[in-house]
């Protein structure tokens, strides 16, 4: 029952980094007139933050169904 809440805490961090990347590039397209050196930070925290989180959400997702069909398994065997 542990691993069931800490892969839903793992998967809401990775929807919350996923969020906070789509805003960053929200941000590069909705002001045309924004400095270089911040489109370029924005640009760089966006695409090293997509990827990571897409990575926590998957990982998250596998951990919750291993520990449910641990549980359904355990609960048919009794």
């Amino acid at each position: 029952m542990k691993k069931i809440f800490t892969s839903l805490i793992i998967i809401v961090v990775g929807l919350f980094g996923f969020y906070i990347a789509y805003f960053y590039a929200w941000l590069i397209t909705a002001n045309p007139n924004i400095n270089e050196a911040i489109k370029t930070r924005y640009e760089t925290i966006a695409s090293m933050l997509a990827p990571l989180s897409l990575f926590m959400i998957i990982i998250g997702f596998f951990i919750f169904i291993r520990s449910a069909l641990k549980i359904i398994k355990n609960k048919k065997s009794e």
